[in-house]
C-alpha cells in the first residue's frame, strides 16, 4: 500500500468524523471540498517522500553490501580451509616430533651404554696396562676431557 493510499483512508476517516460531527447545513460541497483537500496532501506527501529518498545512493550502498559480503564470504571460505590444513599439519608435526623423540630417548641411552663400555675398557686397560695408560695419559693435553 502506498504512502498516498494510506492518506486518503486516513482523509475518509477524518472526513467521515468530521461530518458526523458537524451540522447538516455543510452539505455535500463540504465533503468535496475536504477530500480535495486530502488528495492534495496526499500527493504533496507523496512528491515529496520520492525525492527524499534517492534512490541511486542506495542502489549503491545495496551493490557495496553485495560486494562485502561476497569478499567477506571468500575470506571465510580461505580461512576455513587453511585452519583446516594448518590442522593436518599440526597433526603430522606431533607424530614426527613424538618419533624424533624416541629417536633422541633411543640415542641419549646409546650414548650412556658406550660410556659405560669406554669406562668399562678404561679400567681394564688401566688394571692390565698401568704403564701404557700412564704414559697415554701424560700424552694426552687434559686428561681429565679424555679419561673421564
Amino acid at each position: 500500500m502506498s504512502v498516498r493510499d494510506q492518506a486518503e483512508i486516513v482523509g475518509k476517516q477524518s472526513v467521515e468524523t468530521s461530518t458526523d460531527a458537524s451540522s447538516s447545513y455543510a452539505g455535500s460541497d463540504h465533503r468535496r471540498d475536504n477530500e480535495e483537500c486530502v488528495n492534495a496532501v496526499a500527493e504533496m506527501l507523496s512528491e515529496q517522500l520520492s525525492t527524499a529518498f534517492d534512490t541511486l545512493a542506495l542502489d549503491k550502498a545495496i551493490a557495496i553490501q553485495a560486494q562485502t559480503s561476497g569478499l567477506v564470504h571468500g575470506c571465510m571460505h580461505e580461512s576455513t580451509s587453511l585452519q583446516e590444513e594448518s590442522q593436518r599439519k599440526l597433526a603430522v608435526t606431533k607424530l614426527k616430533f613424538s618419533e624424533h623423540v624416541k629417536i633422541a630417548r633411543q640415542i641419549r641411552k646409546d650414548l650412556d651404554d658406550l660410556q659405560k663400555s669406554i669406562r668399562v675398557l678404561q679400567r681394564k686397560m688401566k688394571n692390565s696396562h698401568p704403564i701404557e695408560y700412564a704414559a697415554a695419559k701424560d700424552n694426552n693435553s687434559n686428561p681429565e676431557e679424555a679419561w673421564d
